[in-house]
C-alpha cells in the first residue's frame, strides 16, 4: 500500500510539472509590423497601411498606390 502511494504521489507531481511546463508557451510570431512601417515610409508609400495578427503570423497590406509599379 505504501509503494502504491509513492507511485501515485510521483505520477500526480510529474503530471502537474508537465502541464506547469507546456501552459506557458504560446508560439506568436515576432512583431514587425514597425519595420515594415518603416520601409514603406522609407520608399515612399505612406498611404499603404499594414496590420498584424501576431497569433495566426499574418501581415495585411492595404491601401492605395499611385501606379502598378509601386503596387508590384
Amino acid at each position: 500500500m505504501k509503494k502504491f502511494r509513492i507511485t501515485a504521489t510521483m505520477l500526480m507531481l510529474f503530471s502537474a510539472g508537465l502541464m506547469a511546463a507546456c501552459s506557458g508557451t504560446s508560439a506568436k510570431s515576432p512583431d514587425v509590423a514597425a519595420s515594415i512601417r518603416t520601409s514603406l515610409d522609407q520608399a515612399g508609400l505612406k498611404d499603404v497601411s499594414v496590420s498584424e495578427d501576431r497569433d495566426q503570423g499574418v501581415v495585411t497590406l492595404g491601401g492605395h498606390v499611385t501606379n502598378s509599379a509601386d503596387k508590384a
